[in-house]
């Protein structure tokens, strides 16, 4: 073994480990790997991004062998320093919506999307720059969809996906109730979406315990704590189904302490099958005072509080405490 070249080399290699990867490596994210390529033809690759991957030189001693040791977010892989042949970075095709770097976009990146989504720090270390399918700058449940979009096709071109997909500002915005068992959610003909994502701001002390379908469906519901008093929500259709529409409302939300304060839903997101997306306005709810900006179809009974039946439109309603249906509405 020629001791001179081995020392050659793996100055070599700390050389480019300190001076080269740095500068031109991290500054293409997504777009560039590194990769060990060793004596015997094989080669090791490792996608770039902000923060990985991370290399450490460990020297062996006069008998030991020397090693790189290569960390990602997936784990450590330790090379040593005879084997490799050389390193160096290579532009890769990335694939949009392939977070995982697999080639290929499939379940297993809209999960990771959706796990993105409820807790930012669970994408450490994955290039979540593919994920945004829209190329707003954000990662959202309009790109959980895009991406599903691309799965149910195949798993196609997903550029292709990405020039179609559309947004909207809506001038919708969520019907909020309580109705005694929770805060009901509704809005108008849910069928026309499959998927949606939105922000619950609740009073200090107050829980967000559970959420119920008001009807029985093929999607899967994840909500997590965001922040102090915010929830986030997601839901999706690995089939791209239309949202439960029955009228009877959408969701229920269950809480813990609710005795009074406002309820809040904010950054809400809904998206149809075909991927086009409307941002919803934000809605609240005074659980002290009762229902705000409730809407009523047509035929509905409306009475006072002392149970006279009102022959009149909501439309005509003053200011007061209504029953409606089975629901409390103040009038202000």
């Amino acid at each position: 073994m020629n001791t001179s070249n081995n020392n050659l080399r793996h100055w070599a290699v700390l050389l480019f480990l300190l001076v080269w990867l740095p500068i031109n490596g991290l500054a293409q994210t997504a777009k560039f790997e590194m990769v060990v390529e060793r004596n015997d033809g094989t080669e090791l690759a490792f996608r770039i991004t902000d923060d990985f991957p991370q290399l450490q030189y460990s020297y062996g001693g006069e008998e030991g062998v020397n090693t790189i040791e290569i960390q990602t977010a997936a784990g450590n892989t330790s090379v040593p320093c005879p084997e490799i042949k050389r390193l160096f970075t290579r532009e890769v095709v990335v694939v949009q919506g392939d977070v995982t770097g697999s080639g290929t976009v499939d379940i297993q990146d809209a999960t990771i999307v959706v796990n993105y989504i409820l807790n930012p720090e669970s994408g450490e270390g994955s290039d979540m720059t593919v994920a945004d399918m829209n190329g707003d700058g954000e990662v959202d449940v309009f790109d959980v969809t895009a991406i599903i979009n691309v799965i149910l096709s195949g798993g196609g071109n997903s550029m292709s996906a990405r020039s179609n997909i559309r947004q909207h500002e809506s001038s919708e915005s969520v019907n909020m109730t309580a109705d005694g068992k929770g805060v009901l959610l509704d809005i108008a003909n849910a069928n026309r979406f499959t998927s949606f994502q939105f922000d619950v701001e609740v009073p200090q002390g107050v829980e967000l315990l559970g959420i119920d379908w008001s009807q029985t469906t093929n999607h899967s519901l994840q909500f997590a704590k965001t922040g102090e008093s915010r929830y986030t929500v997601v839901a999706l259709s690995l089939e791209s189904s239309p949202l439960p529409s029955t009228g009877e409302g959408l969701l229920r939300l269950r809480f813990s302490g609710m005795g009074s304060g406002e309820v809040g839903i904010s950054n809400v997101l809904f998206v149809t099958p075909q991927g086009e997306a409307a941002r919803f306005g934000n809605s609240t709810l005074n659980m002290t005072s009762g229902i705000h900006g409730i809407t009523c179809t047509q035929g509905e009974q409306i009475f006072d509080l002392s149970g006279r039946r009102l022959i009149i439109k909501r439309e005509e309603l003053g200011k007061g405490i209504y029953m409606i249906g089975n629901n409390k509405v103040v009038i202000k």
